[in-house]
């Protein structure tokens, strides 16, 4: 054989085992549908997209995303379906589901992808269990059985302390950067406000090289630089006034909305839950718009484009406001928002009255205090 076409062989066998090289990501899920899947790098508020591929049904394929530091990922589907992982230089991840029960997918390949499933697996049991619990409770109470009251009610606080115990074990203990942060941010900083605290002080140690630790610890550690410190935002309190400025220049505060019920709902165009959610608050306005209720929307937003698209895709009529700074909003920070969606109701005298409502239970809410 010729010096030359050895060459090529050479070059061609090279330039193959490169190119396979490169796809670091498999993915096998079984009764997929036709469509484009997309990965996304997850850095804070920002969605940056990393790779994508439109594939036909049933379909076996791979992903290239680029590894080094230890970095938040998430392959996006149709119907809002999405996985979470986490990647690292040498990870060689392959994913196995079936599209009809997605989520419960197995990873190999990714000790940090891994350590993420199990945290979110365990996210899910816990919000199963709160439910099945309120159930419960709610039965005792119909029947006003006050003894089973007390106990079932003992039951489901023994079970919150247990998730919040497993939280701080993976916040503190985790080898994954990225399970810790998850973990550490459903901690809620109000009730646990030391732990937090110590928390975003101590990983930057831990992980001294991973720019998505920094970014969280210049979040929280860094909350005491920013325009306003938080106040107490738990029912009952005064709510605090802020302005900021609509998309198109109007400034616009909270205390123009004094003598009516107003929802403040914290959202952004990038944050899947909060785009679910957006029907449910369209449907709330509607019902109840002309009863002396009105919404004030907070975005999230650092991008003034995308925050306008998603206003008018989402058909949010009411008024929108924004400072255009991601999490490091100052009205954010004054009302300890922490993870998004996230809302305050407030009574026409400006205290808070309720938050977190979410889906029927806003409905049910409105309909108990407007009247």
């Amino acid at each position: 054989m010729k010096r030359i076409e050895v060459l090529l062989l050479l070059f061609v066998a090279v330039f193959a085992s490169c190119k396979q090289g490169g796809k670091n990501i498999v993915v096998d899920i079984k009764n997929i549908p036709a469509q484009e899947v997309v990965l996304q790098e997850i850095a804070g508020p920002k969605f940056n997209l990393i790779d994508s591929l439109t594939i036909k049904k049933d379909q076996l394929f791979e992903l290239s995303a680029p590894l080094s530091e230890e970095k938040m990922y998430r392959l996006a589907f149709q119907k809002g379906k999405n996985i979470m992982l986490s990647l690292k230089k040498g990870d060689k991840l392959k994913v196995e589901s079936d599209w009809n029960t997605l989520e419960a997918y197995t990873i190999s390949g990714s000790e940090t992808s891994q350590a993420v499933k199990e945290l979110i697996d365990a996210r899910r049991q816990n919000m199963i269990d709160a439910r099945t619990y309120k159930l419960i409770i709610d039965s005792f109470e119909a029947r006003k059985d006050q003894t089973q009251i007390a106990k079932a009610t003992k039951d489901a606080q023994a079970s919150k302390l247990n998730y919040t115990t497993y939280l701080k074990s993976v916040a503190s203990d985790s080898k994954s950067a990225v399970a810790a942060l998850l973990a550490a941010n459903v901690i809620d900083p109000k009730i646990d406000a030391p732990f937090v605290s110590t928390f975003y002080k101590e990983i930057q140690n831990r992980f001294p090289n991973n720019d998505l630790v920094k970014l969280y610890v210049d979040r929280f550690v860094g909350a005491n630089k920013l325009e306003a410190a938080p106040v107490n935002t738990s029912k009952g309190n005064p709510a605090p006034d802020f302005s900021a400025q609509t998309p198109d220049g109007k400034t616009v505060q909270l205390a123009d909305y004094k003598g009516k019920y107003v929802l403040v709902d914290f959202w952004a165009s990038w944050c899947g839950p909060c785009r679910r959610e957006n029907p449910s608050v369209v449907a709330a306005y509607e019902q109840f718009k002309g009863k002396n209720f009105d919404i004030l929307g907070v975005s999230l937003d650092t991008d003034k484009e995308n925050w306008k698209k998603a206003i008018a895709k989402d058909g949010l009529t009411w008024q929108q406001i924004s400072e255009l700074k991601g999490w490091s909003s100052s009205i954010a920070q004054k009302y300890q928002v922490n993870s998004i969606p996230a809302n305050f109701l407030i009574d026409p005298d400006g205290y808070i009255i309720a938050s977190g409502l979410r889906g029927q239970g806003l409905i049910n809410k409105l309909k108990e205090v407007i009247k």
